[in-house]
Order: C-alpha cells, then structure tokens, then sequence
C-alpha cells in the first residue's frame, strides 16, 4: 500500500533529453559567432568614434533541439527550437549591476521526424542558418542598446 501524497507527474517537454545527433554539430560556435563579429565591426566601425569599451559583449550558449509538439500524435510533430542570449554588463557599472540582454528565439519550424532525417537532417541545417541569421539581424537591431556608452 502506498501512502503519502502522490502527484501527476510534471514532464517538461522543453527539458527533456534525447538523443544526440552525432553527425551534426551547433553551428552557433562557428557560423553565428563570426556573423556577430563581423556585424558587431560593422557597428563599431561607424558608431563608436573609437571609444573603447571596457565591458565585453558576450554571446551565451544557445540551445538547440528538435522537441516533440505533441507525442501522442499518430505521426509527431518536431519543432526545431533555436534560443540564444547577447549580454553584456553596463558600462560603468560595478559587480551589482544587471546585465543588458538580449534574447533571441525565432518561431519554430514544424516537420514530422522523417523529413527532419532526411539527407542527414539537411532541413535541420538548412533552417538552423535561417534561425541564427535573424539572430545576427536581431542582434545588430540591438547593439544600440547593447553598446550603450
């Protein structure tokens, strides 16, 4: 006999771990790291009248998975999700002060599983660059606000 309070489990979709796909890697290092930089150079170049910053811009690590919409589903949806975080401390500010941030997460693509598979997950490439070039727009939207002097 059980007692002692019992409740429904508290499953979290968003957390749950998976498999890893060894033959694709997150290109966030490589791909969306190099457009910041050079977006960020771009910006600098013409906005900052040389002033040098004192606080770095950093990129935080992106999370990248396909998650199940609904796994009672006869044939499962996968939404391929995609969030990354810019943050950076204010200038002048001291080790109490809030990071600037901002986020990115682009809507969710949907596929079922087989055409996520398919050619060794091209869709999966295909729209994670999709994905991390409207983070790299997203970002140069909000370096204004990032680089505040």
């Amino acid at each position: 006999m059980l007692t002692g309070n019992i409740k429904p489990s508290s499953f979290d979709k968003e957390n749950y771990k998976g498999e890893i796909i060894e033959s694709i890697k997150n290109p966030t290092d490589t791909y969306l790291v190099q457009g910041a930089k050079k977006s960020i150079s771009k910006w600098m170049d013409s906005q900052s009248s040389g002033y040098v910053y004192k606080e770095q811009l950093n990129i935080g690590h992106a999370t990248w998975a396909l998650i199940f919409k609904d796994a009672t589903a006869t044939t499962p949806v996968y939404q391929l999700k995609y969030k990354v975080l810019f943050y950076k401390k204010p200038e002048g500010g001291n080790m109490f002060s809030a990071y600037t941030v901002a986020e990115c997460s682009p809507i969710p693509v949907e596929a079922n599983l087989s055409e996520w598979e398919r050619d060794n997950y091209k869709k999966v490439t295909i729209e994670t660059q999709k994905y991390m070039d409207a983070c790299i727009m997203e970002l140069n939207n909000q370096l204004p606000r990032l680089l505040k002097k």
